[in-house]
């Protein structure tokens, strides 16, 4: 996958076919979760994917599956943390 230098914008080469119409693809995923005691943290992923109309299904896959993933890590990072310990990484 090849990264632009503004990483807004992925271009996916395996998924460009020559001479068809281009597309972007954009995905978002957000995840909210009740830590209690009137807390709660979300969970944020959004993707822009290029390639071309023809690999339009695979684009939309490949943007979903990234965005799980990030949102999957960042779920990890959270559940690992001290209850005593706020997002901040300060104690209460």
């Amino acid at each position: 996958m090849e990264t632009p230098k503004d990483a807004s914008r992925v271009k996916l080469e395996e998924l460009t076919t020559e001479g068809q119409p281009k597309v972007v693809v954009k995905f978002g995923l957000g995840f909210t979760i009740n830590l209690g005691n009137y807390e709660s943290c979300k969970l944020e992923s959004g993707i822009e994917l290029e390639g071309t109309v023809d690999n339009l299904v695979a684009l939309q896959a490949r943007a979903q599956e990234e965005c799980e993933k990030i949102v999957g890590q960042q779920l990890e990072e959270l559940q690992q943390k001290s209850p005593r310990e706020t997002l901040l990484g300060r104690k209460v």
